[in-house]
């Protein structure tokens, strides 16, 4: 295992300070004295990098400010630690150190709010292998029928191919087994996180303030601070290589602590699943929740769906098992439900639909967008416009409100905020008698 030392120079070097000042005060539009605390550093990063440099030096987790908020839909109760503006800017300064080091070796269907490694590219990457694995197969004389609309080129290759024998291809996805660790930011066993730290970071006084930011929450990772969703992420990587490589699961993903695999047989899900508990115990002190799911996915052609309506019409017992989709980040993932689709199908989850076309409503009601509904409705346009719903916002979205006119809206706003800014330094700049920023 590679170790690093030396960090501390670039933790503390000024091009790493600038970074993390422009990182922590990006999208902090609010009001409030800890919002405008970010701005100024953002603005003004030269400003305060050796008050950022005595700041790491003599760094002490100081009085925890908590929150509770309603998480999500359902409004789940979460209690979150609320960092003070410095040590926002100081999170980020151990993160931009950190992301090199803990990407390396992370499994590729990791994903977190972590740089290129989001939600959407974790949908993206489930419809990729659905796709792959309900690829058509074609009988020879369908493969015939398709060569003649083909160039004498293509229809060669077609034909060429026909003539092989096939064997038959079971579906990987199939089966999907789908789970959540217990409680985990708040279950992630500090000890055995700081010594799997320890035998990679070499430089005792980058290590021990970082040890610091682990020690200042009395268990688990601090939920709100910008390192503990890095350092979740990492400390389940040995986890995702054994699901991988001891166990060969076919397909595997992760959501920070979600967990889904795809398999064609459901008793070796389920053998999955007790190996997956058994290290989670033994390895990590965690547990997966008892709500698991171990189901098949919704998967029709055109008999099998005409036999299973006209069973439920002459109340006969139903053999097809008919599946069901899979509800994973906000999105109900279908297999090509007859043999007229050509890919798999993405649908929104009904309370994100629900919540989505109330807002269009009641900026239709209202008359008017201000910029919290303007900046919503926008955020919402970039969740439905990854799935398979065009029909749906043409009708309750696109009939309420206009996308593009938000868009143009915001942006504008965002111009004048900055031409505001930009005078309000200008006129600093001359009050302190220094050059003028442009």
């Amino acid at each position: 295992m590679k170790s690093y030392n030396h960090l501390w120079e670039q933790f503390i070097s000024t091009d790493n300070i600038i970074l993390a000042e422009k990182n922590a005060g990006k999208g902090k539009r609010k009001n409030n004295k800890r919002h405008k605390q970010l701005r100024e550093y953002r603005t003004h990063p030269e400003l305060y990098v050796e008050f950022f440099r005595d700041y790491a030096e003599n760094y002490f987790a100081g009085e925890l400010k908590t929150k509770l908020i309603n998480d999500g839909i359902k409004a789940k109760q979460r209690e979150i630690t609320i960092p003070s503006p410095e040590e926002v800017v100081l999170h980020n300064m151990i993160v931009n150190v950190l992301k090199p080091i803990l990407m390396k070796g992370m499994y590729e269907h990791s994903y977190a709010c972590i740089d290129d490694k989001g939600s959407i590219q974790a949908v993206k990457a489930i419809k990729k292998i659905i796709d792959f694995e309900d690829r058509p197969e074609y009988s020879y004389e369908e493969l015939q029928e398709i060569a003649k609309k083909k160039s004498p080129e293509k229809a060669e290759r077609i034909l060429k191919y026909a003539n092989k024998p096939h064997k038959k291809r079971h579906s990987k996805v199939k089966y999907c087994f789908k789970a959540d660790i217990r409680k985990f930011f708040n279950s992630v066993n500090q000890d055995k996180l700081i010594e799997r730290l320890t035998k990679i970071i070499r430089d005792k006084k980058f290590l021990n303030l970082l040890i610091t930011v682990i020690r200042a929450v009395p268990s688990g990772l601090a939920l709100g601070y910008t390192t503990s969703h890095w350092l979740a992420n990492w400390f389940l990587t040995p986890l995702d290589h054994y699901i991988k490589e001891v166990l060969k699961v076919p397909y595997y993903f992760r959501f920070v602590d979600d967990i889904v695999l795809f398999d064609s047989s459901k008793k070796r899900l389920h053998q999955y699943r007790m190996a997956i508990q058994t290290i989670l115990q033994e390895e990590y002190d965690l547990e997966l929740k008892d709500n698991w799911q171990i189901f098949l996915i919704s998967d029709f052609t055109d008999k099998v769906k005409k036999d299973i309506e006209y069973r439920k019409q002459n109340n006969l017992p139903i053999k097809t098992k008919e599946g069901r989709f899979l509800d994973f980040l906000g999105y109900k993932f279908h297999r090509k439900n007859c043999l007229n689709n050509k890919t798999s199908r993405i649908t929104l989850r009904k309370s994100n639909a629900l919540r989505i076309k109330r807002k269009a409503r009641h900026i239709k009601k209202k008359g008017f967008a201000n910029i919290y509904d303007t900046r919503q409705m926008v955020t919402y346009s970039g969740i439905y416009r990854h799935c398979n719903c065009f029909k749906w916002a043409s009708k309750f979205v696109d009939r309420n409100v206009k996308i593009k006119c938000l868009q143009y809206y915001v942006s504008k706003f965002d111009k004048e905020q900055n031409e505001i800014k930009a005078v309000e330094q200008a006129i600093e700049a001359m009050t302190a008698g220094k050059s003028l920023p442009f």
